[in-house]
């Protein structure tokens, strides 16, 4: 274990830790929120919020002050699907989808630029 944990940079997972309870939760969350959830301090949490909010993963709302995901998060996320074989993931939904329904499945992707 000891080993493992050599291995893991602390303010790394801890921004992702911060990034995970920022999805889960249905709103925006206070710096208090986030500090609590993550058994974090307030200042190391605002450290990494103002990092992730430079980068675009982090956003936060001017008037509340509380802090959400941002759009970095979308583009990443595109093109981690990008990279995965569509085709092998939906498969399995394909072939239920036209057991289900008698019909032919097809699968269309949009290309972008």
């Amino acid at each position: 274990m000891a080993q493992a944990n050599r291995r893991n940079v602390q303010s790394v997972r801890r921004a992702l830790s911060l990034l995970t309870i920022l999805a889960e939760k249905p709103n925006d969350c206070s710096l208090s929120d986030l500090s609590q959830t993550a058994h974090l301090p307030a200042s190391t949490v605002h450290r990494l919020l103002d990092s992730m909010i430079q980068m675009g993963y982090v956003t936060q709302n001017p008037v509340t002050s509380r802090y959400g995901l941002g759009k970095s998060l979308i583009l990443l996320s595109r093109q981690a699907l990008r990279k995965q074989e569509l085709p092998q993931i939906a498969r399995p939904w394909l072939e239920e989808l036209a057991c289900e329904t008698g019909e032919t499945v097809n699968l269309t992707t949009r290309l972008e630029d």
